[in-house]
């Protein structure tokens, strides 16, 4: 049976994706093959590595698949510290913890690979130890910064003043009555809010930068959020187009509204 709401997108899996799937497990066939059996780091690096391919694989899987969902799941009540109660759009966790374990196990192989060059070298530090410093300090801050929560999982939050859209660095507010235009992006299942103005703050400004900041253009992914991008879309259109009914945001009315899509 067709869903109440429009499905606006073609939902072929992204080739992007795809391919990226299947790098990562050509990545994991050629390592195993070109692997020396004989040394002992062989076996912890070896399990690294197939950590490592795994998560990215699981990650890219996931943005296969989600897109091509036709879900409700993942819209919920939630507080926000600024604009108070509101219906949130959680972010894939599948996605974020796949990434996240794969930063995590990036970082013990660059530490192992470290232990190894500095015991193999006499001499003082030579080049290929001291990169491996940088990229242990480098992955380490991510891993530190993300478990802080200054990287944490995205969501988009509804209130009846504005709509709020958390990245992983960033945080941008638009109030309604700022809002001119939303529908789809185009290519993959992208949500486009164009607003006359946005209240942007950088929650990271070691990995995230100035240029990657909105402007005046929220992007919700669709490959990344956990309920169907139309639905979502038919959502923001919903309460942008009728602002009598936004007080219901984070009321037990607005997830009804969703429940039986009555975006009409």
């Amino acid at each position: 049976m067709a869903e109440p709401w429009p499905a606006v997108w073609n939902r072929r899996p992204s080739a992007i994706a795809v391919l990226g799937l299947l790098a990562s497990l050509a990545g994991l066939g050629g390592l195993l093959a070109a692997l020396p059996g004989d040394r002992a780091a062989a076996l912890p690096l070896l399990l690294s590595a197939i950590v490592l391919v795994g998560c990215a694989a699981v990650a890219m899987a996931d943005v296969v698949i989600r897109p091509l969902r036709r879900t409700q799941r993942g819209i919920r009540i939630g507080n926000h510290p600024t604009l108070g109660p509101g219906l949130v759009v959680d972010y894939s966790a599948v996605q974020f913890w796949a990434w996240l374990a794969a930063a995590v196990t990036t970082l013990a192989i660059s530490i192992f690979l470290t232990g190894l060059t500095a015991l193999d070298q006499s001499g003082p530090l030579e080049l290929g130890t001291f990169l491996l410093v940088l990229a242990c300090l480098a992955v380490g801050s991510y891993v530190a910064q993300t478990l802080g929560s200054r990287r944490a999982r995205g969501y988009l939050h509804l209130s009846p003043h504005g709509a709020c859209l958390r990245e992983t660095g960033f945080e941008a507010v638009a109030a309604w009555e700022d809002i001119r235009s939303i529908g789809p992006a185009s290519g993959e299942p992208t949500i486009g809010i164009n607003a006359d103005s946005l209240r942007v703050t950088r929650t990271d400004r070691l990995w995230t930068r100035r240029s990657r900041l909105p402007q005046r253009l929220l992007t919700v992914p669709g490959a990344e959020i956990v309920p169907d991008p139309a639905l979502v879309l038919a959502l923001l259109t919903y309460y942008a187009d009728h602002p009598e009914a936004r007080g219901e945001l984070g009321t037990e009315a607005a997830l009804q509204r969703v429940r039986s899509a009555a975006f009409r």
